[in-house]
């Protein structure tokens, strides 16, 4: 879904599918291996501080959850290993995560199972559970 942010939007983007495609991955290797562990930590926590200072550390005003990266029935080759099978343990370990709870709550659903998330409450209220 982010691919075309930074075309049609003119905004840069935290990670993206294009960005960990086998060419590009090559050079961006380390970054692309960062920042796609720290998404993942993230995304799949249960606890609204790991969002709060993922989205701080890194300076990211709006997020896109989408739900169909939360079914534990996710078809193969969501990811490339081996984050593929670390999402599939940490949903395992948290099936309700913090974020999607919210996006669901908070967010703005952009098409069905799309919620476009603005990150600037997240980041300013450290009350949210």
């Amino acid at each position: 879904t982010g691919d075309l942010i930074p075309v049609l939007c003119h905004r840069s983007i935290f990670i993206s599918h294009e960005a960990s495609h086998a060419v590009l991955f090559t050079r961006y290797r380390e970054l692309v291996m960062q920042r796609q562990a720290a998404q993942l930590k993230a995304f799949y926590s249960a606890q609204a501080a790991d969002v709060r200072a993922f989205c701080k550390d890194n300076n990211i005003s709006w997020l896109v959850v989408e739900e169909k990266y939360y079914r534990p029935d996710m078809p193969p080759g969501v990811l490339f290993a081996p984050f593929e099978q670390r999402l599939r343990d940490l949903l395992n370990q948290t099936p309700e995560p913090w974020l999607l709870a919210h996006a669901r709550k908070s967010g703005k659903q952009v098409q069905p199972g799309v919620f476009l998330l603005n990150t600037g409450p997240i980041i300013d209220s450290p009350e949210l559970p």
